[in-house]
């Protein structure tokens, strides 16, 4: 009951995302990054965003991301960091801060009280499966806000159909 009250809460709210979409949207290139349970959300994050905007967006495990891509981060660059506060936050923290030492713009989604005065917050929860839903909707918000920062219409993007025909 208490996760459904949270996203609930969660989709009511309107944070202050105008300046992350206005960071996100100024990059060259965005890199979602997450690990364990947010590596999903960081997925789903870079594709709402590239979706929404039509630019490149990518998301990936905050590891791998050091073992290679990083090379391509610059002061062009802006990362989004989702940090819960399971065992995994440390290894995305140490990501999001070797993007930030080579110039990226880093955008910290975090655990009400883990990632500082300038995280978008979200409310923790015990369980992290369940707390990747809460993170879910705050990486869709922040798509949305670069949308409509963008002048896209979020409910008519460009390219996209929201039913895709398999047969």
């Amino acid at each position: 009951h208490r996760l459904v009250e949270i996203l609930a809460r969660l989709l009511a709210e309107e944070p202050p995302l105008e300046p992350l979409a206005e960071v996100l949207l100024g990059a060259a290139g965005v890199t979602h990054l997450g690990r364990g349970f947010t590596l999903p959300v960081a997925l789903e994050g870079a594709l709402k965003q590239r979706e929404m905007t039509g630019r490149l967006a990518e998301g990936m495990a905050a590891l791998d991301y050091l073992h290679g891509p990083i090379a391509a981060t610059g002061d062009q660059s802006a990362v989004v960091a989702y940090v819960d506060g399971g065992p995994t936050a440390a290894d995305v923290r140490e990501a999001a801060a070797a993007a930030a030492e080579r110039g990226a713009d880093v955008v910290v989604v975090a655990n009400e009280g883990n990632g500082g005065t300038d995280a978008l917050a979200v409310p923790r929860l015990a369980c992290e499966p369940l707390a990747a839903l809460a993170f879910t909707v705050r990486a869709q918000q922040l798509a949305l806000a670069c949308a409509r920062q963008a002048g896209v219409d979020p409910d008519h993007p460009g390219g996209l159909h929201k039913v895709t025909p398999t047969t």
